[in-house]
């Protein structure tokens, strides 16, 4: 697997763990009797609308939803972990580097930064950082090949 490809995984398995949360959230509105048509909730500074949940006559729906809900919840739950020991992985793999490399790939991938973002805050030129990047990649990509990622 190449390095930056690895990189970009952060930034899918954060939208995985965001995603599940709120899958989970959803849910739990739904299996609550809490959630009304078009309302709306905030996650992550993200606003989603809720859809609405229609109500059954069926005596042992309420207790098949609650199996269905806790099944549900454990699955999600499980993929959230899955993605934040990936993620996790990822993060210990950079942290071999030297800490310029370390640095610039933490706040490009981790905490998705810009490259003028991390310039200004490294006190350096972008051309700098941009080099740096680039010798982070090829210094990640021998951390690679040499311990090996297929797991992704």
């Amino acid at each position: 697997m190449k390095a930056q490809d690895l990189l970009k995984q952060i930034g899918k398995q954060d939208a995985i763990i965001r995603n599940k949360r709120f899958e989970l959230l959803q849910m739990q509105s739904s299996a609550e009797g809490l959630t009304t048509y078009g309302e709306t909730v905030m996650i992550n500074g993200i606003p989603h609308n809720m859809e609405k949940v229609q109500a059954t006559s069926n005596p042992h729906s309420g207790e098949n939803a609650i199996c269905e809900y806790a099944q549900v919840k454990r699955e999600i739950l499980q993929a959230i972990t899955k993605a934040q020991k990936i993620k996790q992985f990822i993060v210990a793999m950079i942290e071999q580097l030297n800490t310029s490399h370390y640095e610039i790939l933490h706040m490009r991938y981790v905490r998705h930064m810009e490259l003028n973002d991390i310039a200004n805050a490294m006190g350096q030129s972008y051309d700098w950082v941009t080099t740096m990047q680039g010798r982070a990649f090829q210094r990640l990509q021998k951390i690679i090949d040499a311990q090996g990622c297929d797991f992704l």
